[in-house]
């Protein structure tokens, strides 16, 4: 079943990068016409079943990793949880003090019967976020994922690693932020399908797909 969510991911990672791609090269006027007529079409397709595939595969390890229920807070965890609009709020706090994205939207881009999710494409740097949370209300946050494309381009680097440390530091909301930055270094220097777990009880492990790094954070027990 995994090794299928992961083909999920990949598969999405591949149709997002062809339509960027495709994207990129009919702006050039010496391949203006290689792409046909319809180009445009055909980027907004590829890029829409890109993330639908993406979305999918995001999806399916939430519920994978979804444990059993308790009376607190609908599932088994002793990690500190956090509604999507308590996450929300303290994630654009984190982002505004780095001068990263403020996001507006938290609202769901996909749901199911165990799950929901909220996930935005970073434009330009090659990375994805998407949040998961529990289906029934306040939605209490139970995990993210996390993509960073592989790139040359060192701005895009440090701008893909700053969030990821916001990204970690709202999980991890009342860490130093010294402790938080020798975390984030500790996770990307970990071995790839290592779990490794924070002060907090909360599981971070990543995986190389299609040469960038996929970052798993689980507040579920193990």
């Amino acid at each position: 079943m995994r090794m299928y969510l992961f083909l999920f991911i990949v598969v999405g990672i591949i149709l997002i990068g062809r339509a960027a791609y495709v994207a990129l090269q009919i702006k050039k006027p010496e391949k203006a016409d290689k792409y046909g007529a319809n180009s445009k079409t055909g980027i907004l397709v590829l890029a829409i079943i890109g993330a639908v595939c993406f979305v999918i595969g995001g999806i399916g390890f939430a519920v994978k990793n979804k444990a059993a229920p308790n009376k607190n807070s609908g599932i088994e965890t002793d990690a500190p949880l956090k509604t999507i609009a308590h996450f929300g709020n303290d994630y654009n706090q984190y982002a505004e003090k780095l001068g990263r994205e403020i996001i507006d939207d938290w609202s769901f881009t996909d749901e199911n019967s165990n799950s929901k999710v909220m996930s935005i494409i970073f434009n330009n740097t090659g990375a994805t976020m998407s949040i998961y949370t529990l289906p029934d209300p306040p939605q209490f946050v139970i995990g993210a994922t996390y993509l960073m494309e592989s790139s040359d381009d060192q701005l895009k680097t440090i701008q893909n690693l700053s969030r990821l440390y916001v990204l970690i530091e709202t999980f991890e909301s009342g860490e130093p932020e010294g402790n938080v930055v020798d975390f984030v270094q500790s996770i990307i220097t970990n071995a790839a399908n290592q779990i490794i777990k924070s002060e907090n009880n909360i599981s971070y492990s990543w995986q190389e797909i299609n040469g960038g790094m996929m970052i798993y954070i689980d507040t579920t027990s193990q």
